[in-house]
């Protein structure tokens, strides 16, 4: 293969600076100020219409803040299809446990692989959880349900307390999917998820566990929302929050594992196969952005039972994004995007600034209200964009198919 000579392939365009690019833009808008192509996220984030080296940001992460690989996470009910699964492509499973699951009787196929355990009510076999050999992560974050469903604590947090205690499993999962599925914007996730990190901080190193056992055992969960490029800053802001809060708790610097889940808020049961373009854009942001792992859920999940092909198609789209596209080969993709780094800058910024807003009011528990109206105002606002067609769903709100039973 030739190798290029760069001067002579760039000789033919001519250097331009930003101020430049602007002057041309107007001219050919026929407009008289740039503010008329500025737009506005729900975020409170202004977008220019273009970015230039002019605006280039250095910030704080690494190759080293990435995983190597991220892992294609399946929700299943019968635990009995792991060997099956496996040789499909999936690489870790999701599953609750309830009141009639037997810990030590878990297919033995499953203890090769990483499993991500969801406490269900009723389930209280905490000793054979902790005593699990297998790799597993837990979700039982009682805090982030009870802020959004009311509720009661009871002895949920007596359960996270012996799990962190008596295992080494990453017990302690800060559920951010529950804001996101709410319609929250990122700036909401980012700063809810860090209160809610803080907060349990706060309990759990007053039952005497470090705050470097707590950093060891935590792992993140958010959901995927449609804005591709909010979504890709909004993962690499987590990493960058995640070095903050190091620095400030005074840890050893660790990856910060975030396992990232497709949206049920935009999915729907009109043409329905347009959930699967949706979800693979989801996913395609969420790798770049740098999750740990990743849950693609079937494109008529929100509507119905899954069926095997709905099934098989959500759990190749990962395969297809690792083995065919080799979304797996670059860490941090988005390293160096100008537009990019401009968001992950300001999402950072807004992000830390609502966090500190809610310390200031007494932290995450004592915040409950803000945090709740914080996400019925952006809630409200995504539906009104939505009757007014300023945000558009396929199918949906715009381009019917006149076919498609109501």
């Amino acid at each position: 293969m030739t190798k290029l000579d760069k001067d002579k392939l760039f000789n033919e365009f001519n250097p331009q600076n930003k101020a430049e690019w602007l002057a041309e833009t107007l001219q050919t808008a026929k407009i008289e100020s740039i503010e008329a192509l500025q737009t506005q996220t729900y975020e409170g984030i202004i977008l220019q219409p273009f970015y230039a080296k002019e605006e280039q940001i250095q910030n704080d992460l690494s190759p080293d803040d990435f995983p190597e690989r991220w892992l294609n996470r399946e929700t299943i009910k019968d635990l009995n299809e792991v060997p099956a699964l496996l040789e499909k492509g999936t690489h870790s499973f999701g599953t609750h446990l309830d009141k009639n699951t037997n810990i030590k009787h878990l297919p033995k196929a499953l203890e090769k692989t990483p499993v991500h355990f969801v406490l269900s009510a009723g389930f209280e076999d905490m000793g054979s959880l902790a005593s699990y050999e297998g790799a597993a992560s837990i979700d039982a974050d009682y805090l982030s349900r009870w802020a959004m469903a009311d509720q009661t604590l009871d002895k949920n947090a007596a359960n996270l307390t012996y799990l962190i205690q008596k295992s080494t499993h990453k017990a302690l999962c800060i559920n951010a999917q529950t804001f996101g599925n709410a319609g929250a914007n990122a700036v909401q996730e980012l700063g809810f998820a860090v209160s809610l990190f803080v907060e349990y901080l706060d309990q759990l190193t007053a039952q005497n566990i470090s705050a470097e056992k707590l950093f060891a055992q935590s792992h993140f969960t958010f959901s995927i929302g449609a804005n591709y490029f909010m979504e890709i800053a909004k993962f690499r802001v987590m990493r960058l929050l995640w070095k903050r809060l190091g620095l400030a708790y005074r840890v050893p610097h660790s990856v910060c594992e975030i396992h990232a889940q497709t949206s049920l808020r935009n999915k729907s049961e009109k043409d329905a196969y347009n959930n699967m373009l949706r979800a693979t854009t989801e996913a395609m942001s969420a790798i770049v952005g740098g999750v740990t792992s990743i849950t693609v859920q079937p494109y008529d999940a929100s509507f119905r039972e899954s069926d095997d092909f709905s099934r098989r198609i959500a759990r190749n789209i990962s395969t297809v994004l690792e083995l065919e596209s080799h979304f797996d080969k670059v860490k941090d993709m988005a390293a160096g995007a100008y537009y990019i780094e401009y968001l992950s800058q300001s999402l950072l910024d807004k992000s830390w600034e609502m966090f500190l807003d809610i310390e200031r009011k007494g932290g995450f528990v004592k915040a409950k209200d803000f945090i709740l109206a914080q996400i019925q105002a952006t809630a409200q606002q995504r539906r009104a964009d939505f009757d007014a067609q300023k945000s558009i769903l396929v199918g949906v709100n715009k381009f019917q198919n006149p076919k498609e039973t109501p």
